[in-house]
């Protein structure tokens, strides 16, 4: 079934579309006189029909139970732009909660370029999450320094390095051994760009408590380090 967020409010149980949205649904997905599919607004959904170019309610709050995880968020060294917008693609299916592009310093790309696409980048997060089911889609943010992330105290922080030892310094091992001394609410990821991270980068990472660890001994590409590493992180909690 079609799933769609929307911003516009439903007023007496009616929504009056706008020209994207109705051309998405008529003329894209070809969505027929009464036809369910799923309206999400406010983490809720509601099951509607469309009838004379409007969307009607059919029945209001149809799904609101889910599984309260801790948060998973990715901190990305911003990568070129074809890269970047499959890492956004998949780490929302895999239900990353917030994204941070962080301007590293050997990201091969201007700031200014990236803010340049934040409707796009958007856009790719949104119809990511009406594909595969999920209720809100991902936070992004634009860093070029780490102290504009406000980090907690119950936070755990690794730090996905090419020089990582792989056995002393094995992911899994350091996540069963902090997971289970202390009680944290969010895991961040962070996954450099292609030329990886700087050496003071891995130094101001250390400072704030973050673990370097190793994802074994093949080096990856920075998108498929990004999917196997929030992959293994949701499958462990």
């Amino acid at each position: 079934m079609h799933r769609f967020f929307i911003d516009q409010q439903f007023e007496n149980n009616i929504i009056n579309p706008s020209k994207e949205i109705l051309h998405q649904l008529i003329k894209v997905l070809r969505i027929k006189k009464n036809e369910d599919f799923i309206v999400i607004q406010n983490k809720k959904e509601y099951l509607c029909n469309l009838i004379n170019n409007q969307i009607i309610l059919k029945k209001k709050l149809i799904k609101q139970n889910y599984q309260k995880e801790n948060e998973l968020i990715l901190v990305q060294g911003v990568p070129k732009s074809n890269k970047l917008s499959f890492i956004l693609q998949k780490s929302t299916e895999i239900g990353v909660k917030k994204i941070y592009l962080w301007k590293t310093d050997y990201s091969n790309i201007l700031f200014a370029d990236i803010l340049k696409k934040d409707q796009r980048f958007k856009k790719i997060l949104k119809e990511a999450a009406e594909q595969s089911n999920r209720i809100d889609f991902p936070d992004i943010s634009y860093i070029d320094k780490l102290e504009q992330i406000e980090f907690k105290d119950d936070d755990l922080l690794f730090v996905f390095y090419e020089k990582a030892d792989p056995i002393k310094e094995n992911f899994k091992k350091y996540f069963f051994k902090l997971s289970n001394s202390n009680k944290f609410k969010r895991i961040i990821i962070f996954i450099g760009p292609e030329g990886g991270w700087s050496e003071k980068e891995i130094n101001l990472l250390k400072l704030k408590d973050a673990k370097l660890v190793s994802m074994g001994e093949n080096i990856l590409r920075t998108e498929t380090a990004a999917i196997v590493a929030l992959a293994l992180v949701k499958y462990l909690i």
